[in-house]
């Protein structure tokens, strides 16, 4: 289904109405097995999992095996920690705007921040509502 050609729209639509039955998560994660996706929807739907807030580290890995997706590297799980750490003492979402305005880092490419024109990320003016600081670590770490 997802190797198909697809809208990235129509891919999130699909995995948002996955994501609430348990069923049909374990049957995405078999059809997954030894199916291809494209990189952008494979990053597109990894994401929706992550925003989902749970837990779904096998459905995760199959999305990676099958988009070609890496794991999270160059970052020890100590690093990582420290990281969130840091994010709850010292995080600044007014700092966090500005960093994403940078041009250099092109997060406008794909992201939208209060209605502006969004790409295939989701809008980010509300993240720090709806997903955890590990997920989001690992989703700037590897978009």
């Amino acid at each position: 289904m997802l190797a198909d050609p697809i809208q990235p729209e129509l891919a999130a639509l699909i995995v948002e109405a996955v994501l609430t039955q348990q069923d049909s998560r374990e049957l995405l994660v078999a059809e997954l097995r030894g199916t291809r996706i494209p990189s952008p929807i494979a990053r597109l739907v990894l994401d929706r999992v992550r925003l989902s807030g749970q837990e779904m580290p096998e459905l995760a890995s199959a999305i990676r095996r099958s988009g070609e997706l890496k794991e999270l590297v160059g970052i020890t799980p100590d690093e990582a920690s420290q990281l969130i750490g840091d994010v709850a003492r010292l995080g600044d979402p007014c700092r966090g705007q500005e960093i994403y305005q940078r041009k250099n880092l092109n997060c406008t490419g794909c992201h939208a921040i209060a209605g502006s024109p969004a790409g295939i990320g989701p809008d980010l003016s509300s993240i720090g509502a709806s997903a955890r600081v590990a997920d989001l670590l690992q989703s700037i770490l590897d978009p």
